[in-house]
């Protein structure tokens, strides 16, 4: 496959072959002149000079690089041009740019004006930054890979960053401004400077962070077979820290005994993992202290095995590389008998495998997560409703996930549902109504999206139960966010439309569904009704009943079509039956 640069040149090549096989049939002239340093006055090599026909168009009539004493010439058909010459770190300058005006005079080439002199002095950009170094500032030794971060306070969506070198050192260029500086490094508290710090046109110096180490503590315990009391070997216990992007993770041995070393100081949570068996979160917080440990935080894992033997198996590795990556989040989510998710959770090995066993026979899609890496449904789709789905037993349900550029910063927070904290809910961050980020709530509740750009996003929430949330505006400037909490809601359809609780509109089947899907209901008395689908912002989409009907039992169905027979797009739909005295609603989801 072509790079982009490779596309762009091969793009300019053929168009400027093109123009000269066009231009052989036409009276030709040259430009010409020299581009020279504004500050310097020394000629300019490799500067770029193109010439564009005042009549329009994209690509230039010609283009040509300066030689070593800075010359240049372009040969182009009779007619009225506007040139400009650009060069790296230099701003581009149009020949007699008119200021203010965002106009450049036209030169003409004829029979009798083959223009030279056509000169330029080309503007330096200048670059300041900043420079210095960052140290532990208990034993005052340099930190070799510490990350430093210039965030723009003009412009907080802008930032550059640099890692140390073995003396602890670095070097970032930025342009003038004003920024807010942070360092941080792997066994260290992140640290930053109290005032922004102001670049104009030079490098400013002695910009030291010192960090503080951190004193690490432990947890300790046992995995027991709930049923059993047998010890599980192989479970895979996560820490995550309370209102913080940090955690850890450990495995148990032959005799199921744990230990989770290297944490920071702080409250966790905790959450256990084991092939066979349903996750389970530790049900008390667990605070750390440095230089001890905390014994006997024992896990009880509830067996899966029964009724279902379903699996569904695959590997996850590194697009460029092929390289496996293990400790990857996976999560499968199904609908079950009751129509309803069913979330199960895992995470890759070493080697790059996860198994989700003891499934019952249902459509599951399968999302991946890690750290520095894109997140994916399977098969290399970005959204929920365009995942492949998967149905046990299957095999080879593999993943090779996309490197991303880190940004700044860490948001998360946790999200309820009748009081209660909901593992498996779809999360959405957006902007300007785009998903920017997507992830699934841990089994403890929690979310979070790492190494973001920073920014202002809206959040969404889907529970497995399709419940929805919403959180405005939360802002991840300067500062990282865990405490985007969400409560979930149901949401209204149209004002006039109210949605009691109600058992007597029964759930579409399939759901969700792809072609067409059957709705029943009943009523007790004959009347007027009307059954109409809506979608999430309340707007009518079909209407597929409308008439007066007897008392009994009534199916119809959807073909997914709205009124006007146009398909509709894949996602969450509400179906709102309306009788004389009652409004009662379900939910469906439809995909394509």
């Amino acid at each position: 496959m072509k790079r982009p640069l490779e596309v762009a040149l091969v793009a300019i090549v053929s168009v400027l072959l093109l123009s000269v096989s066009a231009s052989a049939q036409q009276d030709m002239g040259t430009i010409g002149g020299v581009v020279t340093a504004q500050d310097s006055g020394e000629p300019i090599d490799w500067a770029i000079v193109c010439a564009y026909h005042t009549d329009g168009g994209y690509w230039p009539a010609d283009m040509a690089w300066t030689d070593s004493d800075g010359n240049y010439e372009l040969t182009v058909p009779y007619g009225d041009y506007h040139v400009k010459a650009q060069r790296w770190y230099h701003f581009t300058e149009w020949w007699e740019e008119v200021p203010d005006q965002d106009v450049a005079t036209a030169i003409t080439v004829d029979e009798e004006n083959n223009p030279e002199g056509i000169n330029f002095t080309l503007e330096p950009i200048t670059y300041g930054g900043i420079a210095g170094t960052i140290t532990d500032a208990a034993t005052e030794e340099p930190i070799r890979w510490a990350w430093v971060v210039a965030t723009s306070t003009e412009e907080p969506y802008s930032h550059r960053w640099a890692l140390t070198d073995s003396n602890g050192e670095y070097e970032m260029e930025l342009s003038s401004g004003t920024y807010n500086v942070e360092a941080s490094a792997f066994g260290y508290i992140s640290g930053s400077l109290e005032e922004p710090i102001v670049v104009v046109d030079e490098i400013v110096t002695g910009i030291n962070i010192a960090l503080m180490p951190v004193v690490y503590g432990s947890i300790s315990g046992t995995v027991y077979d709930d049923d059993t009391d047998e010890t599980i070997a192989n479970a895979r216990i996560r820490a995550r820290m309370i209102d913080s992007w940090y955690g850890g993770y450990a495995r148990s041995d032959e005799d199921g005994n744990y230990t989770l070393e290297m944490l920071r100081p702080g409250d966790y949570r905790l959450t256990a993992y084991a092939h066979g068996y349903f996750s389970d979160v530790y049900p008390e917080t667990v605070t750390v202290v440095g230089d001890e440990n905390v014994p006997d935080i024992d896990f009880y894992l509830l067996s899966t095995s029964g009724q279902y033997d379903g699996y569904i198996s695959g590997t996850v590795t590194d697009e460029d590389t092929v390289e496996p990556i293990a400790d990857a989040s996976m999560v499968a989510i199904g609908s079950s008998s009751w129509y309803n998710f069913n979330v199960r959770f895992t995470y890759s090995g070493d080697d790059g495998s996860y198994i989700f066993e003891n499934l019952p026979p249902v459509e599951y899609k399968v999302f991946c997560m890690a750290s520095g890496y894109v997140r994916e449904f399977y098969d290399d789709k970005d959204n929920w409703w365009d995942a492949d789905i998967v149905v046990p037993d299957a095999e080879a349900v593999n993943f090779a996930l996309a490197t991303y550029e880190r940004g700044p910063r860490f948001m998360g927070g946790q999200v309820y549902e009748d009081g209660v904290l909901v593992p498996g809910a779809l999360v959405f961050a957006k902007q300007d109504g785009e998903i920017k980020y997507i992830t699934f709530t841990n089994p403890d509740g929690s979310y979070i999206f790492p190494e973001i750009d920073a920014g202002i996003y809206a959040i969404e929430v889907i529970s497995p139960s399709f419940n929805e949330g919403f959180l405005e505006n939360v802002v991840v400037l300067f500062s990282d966010v865990y405490d985007a909490n969400i409560v979930l809601s149901p949401t209204s359809i149209d004002d006039d439309v109210s949605l009691p609780m109600s058992t007597s509109l029964n759930q579409n089947y399939p759901n969700p569904f792809n072609a067409t899907t059957n709705i029943s209901f009943e009523i007790a008395n004959s009347c007027n009704v009307e059954l109409v689908v809506y979608d999430l912002l309340g707007r009518k989409v079909a209407t597929l009943v409308s008439a007066n009907m007897p008392a009994g039992s009534h199916t119809t169905s959807w073909n997914g079509n709205d009124s006007n027979g146009n398909a509709a797009v894949s996602g969450l739909y509400y179906y709102v039956l309306k009788t004389t005295n009652e409004t009662l609603n379900k939910r469906m989801i439809l995909l394509k």
